[in-house]
């Protein structure tokens, strides 16, 4: 059996933003099988963030016991665990249906720049534009579930060369 994690270890999801590292320094061989390791687990994974040179991995439950089981998993990686309310999977089903209805949705006049996961909030982050936010936001939020939606607001994006 694994160490028990100390308290500083789980971290819960209103600290972890602020807890992030500014630099860059994660180790990208364990990245992808962190994630997934934790993809095997969808009743109870929520996503990774990653953070200077720690792997923050997301439970909906169970953090302590899945952060030794994690630790035992990738021994040589700094790993450490935040409490999340939604799995990663409820928070990709809604954004592969936001995606699926993005035709629909322009066809009633919503305009959506990005969609997709945000691991740090727990939510799908919706980019939208400022000059209709209030109104999009309240009718995505009504078709798809307030608690899992947070809105960033900008206008549109191009790619340059």
């Amino acid at each position: 059996m694994g160490v028990r994690p100390s308290g500083n270890e789980i971290v819960p999801l209103d600290r972890l933003r602020s807890e992030l590292a500014r630099e860059e320094g994660h180790d990208p061989r364990f990245v992808g099988r962190v994630d997934d390791w934790g993809k095997a687990r969808p009743d109870i994974y929520a996503g990774l963030v990653l953070s200077g040179d720690t792997i923050y991995v997301g439970f909906t439950r169970d953090a302590a016991e899945q952060l030794v089981n994690v630790r035992r998993a990738f021994a040589h990686a700094k790993i450490k665990a935040f409490t999340a309310r939604h799995t990663f999977a409820q928070l990709r089903t809604v954004v592969d249906r936001i995606s699926e209805e993005l035709p629909s949705l322009r066809d009633e006049g919503i305009v959506i720049w990005s969609v997709g996961v945000d691991p740090s909030r727990n939510t799908v982050a919706v980019a939208i534009p400022e000059d209709t936010a209030n109104t999009v936001a309240r009718r995505l939020e009504e078709r798809y579930g307030p608690e899992l939606l947070t809105f960033d607001f900008s206008g549109p994006r191009y790619a340059t060369s």
